[in-house]
């Protein structure tokens, strides 16, 4: 009987312990899938701000050559006049 005893917890200690290696490998499983989640997130963040930076700095070329263009076709008041005198 102290046989079959020990028979029944060494299978109980066996069960608990396939139990245990079987949730370790789970929650191994989800922290690397977790891992790789936060990796592809961060990459994605860091490419936005990439293309945004880009983006900014295109505007600000833009912005400037239309700032240029306006400046440079702006008539200056001895023009204004000229052109007056002339037609006059």
């Amino acid at each position: 009987m102290q046989k079959l005893n020990n028979e029944l917890a060494g299978d109980r200690n066996v069960a608990h312990r396939a139990h245990w290696e079987h949730k370790t490998d789970k929650v191994i499983v989800k922290n690397i899938v977790n891992n790789r989640v936060n990796q592809m997130r961060s990459q994605f963040a860091a490419n936005l701000e990439q293309r945004r930076t880009q983006l900014a700095a295109l505007l600000a070329a833009e912005d400037k050559m239309y700032e240029k263009e306006f400046n440079d076709n702006l008539e200056t008041p001895e023009q204004v006049r000229g052109q007056m005198h002339a037609r006059l």
